[in-house]
Order: C-alpha cells, then structure tokens, then sequence
C-alpha cells in the first residue's frame, strides 16, 4: 500500500475478516490453506531474503510482535479493542464487505486510537509521499496494521515469537510448504 497505493483485494479481504474472526484454526480463519498459498509463498521468499523488498516486510512483523505483547498487557486498551473489534464485526455483517470503506475506517480508527496512541514504540510505515498522504490509502494501511496485529495474537497463542523468525527458519520454511502443498490440495478437491 505505501508503496504501490494498492493491495491484493482478496488477500486485504481476509486480513480485514480475520480481525474479527475467531476460529482457531489460524488457516482457517483466514479463509483455508487454498486462500493462504500466496501469501504462504511471500512469506517463503521474505525468510529466504529472496526479495529486495523483505526489508520492510521483516521490519512490519517484527515491529508487530514488539507490540502485541505490550498491547496485551494494557488492559484498558484490550478493553478498548474488544468493543471496536465487535463493532467492527457488525460492520462486515452490515456491508458484506470486509473493504467496504466504513469497515475500513473503523479498523484504522481502531489501530489509530487504541493502539497507535496507547502503545510504544509505534511501527512506521515507509514509502511513497503520495500514498503516505492520501487518506483512503492511509486508512487501508491502518487496517492491515490491525490485522497482523490480529495475527501477532495468533501467532504467540500457537507458541510464536520473535526468536523464531531468527532461530528457526528451516522449520517455519517446512510449515510454509506445508500450507502451499495443503493449499493445492484443497484446490483440487474443488
């Protein structure tokens, strides 16, 4: 988004869905293994630091595992979260459309004021002035923060940390195969 000023519709379609989802299975919340071999893939390229833009992309999950644990321990702004969080489920449900723009701004009105404001060190988006700047988009932004904030909860609950991401490489890259080899094969039951 900072980048380009866009995102992929389905990917940000469930990123927003998962925030007030909570199956817990974290596949499945976010729409199946098939759903998630894209972003499984990303992930594979980000660890193997094939991407010029892993970076940033490393930077953002990091930035978001340093928050979550400081973000659970406020339990005024859990609190806080909660209700946005159920006021944004009947939102979706309203609209049908996790990207409807009211949803949108409810979720980056949420990031913004619960966890933005509430919590150190902030995580800084870089990119593009133009897109910094343009409301919609920062907005967009605002709500995907959101969500991998989600799914820094998830992460931690499935025995997660940052450490992992650092010391255990090898396994993480098996379990994204593993998700893109599920992936296909629930494309082909279909």
């Amino acid at each position: 988004l900072a980048m380009k000023g866009a995102a992929d519709r389905e990917a940000m379609a469930r990123l927003v869905s998962g925030i007030v989802r909570t199956d817990p299975d974290p596949c499945a919340l976010y729409g199946g293994y098939a759903a998630l071999m894209g972003s499984a893939r990303l992930a594979r390229r980000v660890l193997e630091g094939a991407l010029m833009r892993a970076r940033p992309i490393l930077g953002y999950m990091l930035g978001m595992l340093v928050v979550q644990p400081r973000l659970a321990r406020d339990e005024a702004a859990m609190a806080q979260l909660a209700e946005r969080i159920r006021t944004l489920e009947k939102q979706i449900d309203y609209f049908r459309d996790p990207l409807h723009p009211s949803v949108i701004a409810s979720a980056a009105s949420a990031y913004e004021e619960v966890i933005s404001a509430r919590v150190r060190p902030r995580i800084i988006v870089r990119g593009k002035a133009e897109h910094l700047r343009d409301p919609e988009i920062r907005a967009r932004q605002r709500a995907a923060l959101l969500g991998g904030v989600r799914a820094a909860f998830l992460w931690r609950a499935w025995g997660g940390s940052r450490w992992i991401l650092a010391l255990r490489r090898r396994r993480l890259l098996r379990a994204l195969d593993a998700v893109v080899d599920r992936g296909a094969a629930e494309r082909e039951r279909r």
